[in-house]
């Protein structure tokens, strides 16, 4: 999974950046880059995934039980995580940034369909509970890339 939070700024709506990371905790784990990227091991973020739900709905998250608490570390969403708020994932209350809703909406809508080969243009729409979407296609480097972000 490559989500790329190098930059250190929330990819939840109205979250901006990151808060640096402690100095000491960045020189012995990160060689003194107080950059957060949420990235050490790559544990996490390769938990990062999708399910769908009712209609054209999915649900992100971090679903590995060994992930999770690591996760609500970062988010806080149980309200009892004593680390710095580095919201990923937005609450029930709020959104992915518009340039990601996007990307995700497109994704869908490319997935709901099969294009015929070049020389004929039909265009026949699938049933909307058919698709599945690689959450590294939403969340991955080129998506990030291809939208600016």
């Amino acid at each position: 999974m490559l989500l790329n939070l190098g930059d250190g700024k929330s990819p939840v709506a109205n979250r901006g950046s990151f808060k640096k990371l402690n100095k000491e905790y960045a020189k012995e784990e990160k060689g003194g880059d107080t950059n957060p990227n949420l990235d050490l091991d790559g544990d996490l973020l390769n938990a990062l995934t999708s399910k769908n739900k009712k209609g054209d709905k999915i649900e992100i998250g971090i679903f590995k039980a060994g992930e999770q608490g690591k996760a609500d570390g970062h988010n806080n969403f149980s309200g009892k995580s004593t680390l710095p708020t580095r919201r990923f994932i937005p609450s029930e209350r709020e959104k992915f940034k518009k340039s990601i809703t996007v990307g995700i909406k497109q994704i869908i809508n490319d997935n709901k369909v099969i294009r015929q080969p070049e020389e004929d243009t039909t265009i026949i729409p699938l049933d909307e509970n058919i698709f599945n979407i690689d959450i590294d296609e939403v969340l991955g480097r080129s998506f990030f890339d291809e939208f600016g972000i």
